[in-house]
């Protein structure tokens, strides 16, 4: 419940965006099996993250359902999605 309302609280300051992600556009060299949609939504303030935000472009396959210890593994975030937001 309190993270819900920060969340609202943050998401309602100036200048704050909601943008979603699917996990399956960035590469991955630790998955395993088919890819994860795992659609996560993302709050910034930066201009510079909105480009770097991929959706998934549904010209790929999806795997099976994240259960189990699939799931669990599916919790981290895809390297690629992280090595956008280094500077280049």
């Amino acid at each position: 419940m309190v993270v819900e309302r920060l969340s609202s609280t943050i998401m309602n300051v100036p200048g704050v965006f909601v943008v979603g992600a699917h996990w399956c556009e960035y590469d991955d060299p630790e998955r395993e099996g088919g890819l994860n949609k795992k659609p996560t939504h993302i709050v910034g303030t930066g201009p510079w993250l909105l480009p770097i935000i991929k959706k998934c472009s549904g010209l790929h396959q999806h795997g099976k359902p994240l259960r189990g210890s699939r799931a669990k593994r599916a919790g981290a975030y895809p390297r690629d999605s992280a090595n956008n937001l280094l500077p280049s």
